[in-house]
């Protein structure tokens, strides 16, 4: 089934996925504003928080390593990118 419009498909499909998608950002949008609400009126996570608090902050090498993660991630990626690009060059030199 293409996903391009075709005139035996037109608007009702189009009115029908659009339909779809509104649905969906409502539910997500209520799901995380519940969510929101419920860790928001809890305080039964106090406890187990203070508990986690006490041990990032007497161990700031893993808090570090959990604020650099993304920039770890990022040079991963780039570093398979170039990986991928000096083996393209070298096939590309040998024949």
């Amino acid at each position: 089934m293409p996903d391009h419009p075709t005139p035996e498909r037109g608007a009702p499909h189009a009115l029908r996925r659009w339909g779809y998608f509104v649905a969906l950002s409502v539910g997500s949008a209520a799901l995380a504003l519940g969510l929101y609400a419920v860790v928001l009126r809890t305080d039964a996570l106090d406890p187990a928080l203070a508990v986690l608090y006490r041990w990032l902050r007497d161990h700031p090498f893993v808090t570090g390593l959990m604020a650099f993660s993304p920039l770890f991630a990022v040079m991963l990626v780039g570093w398979g990118y170039a990986q991928r690009a000096r083996r393209r060059r070298k096939q590309l030199a040998d024949s």
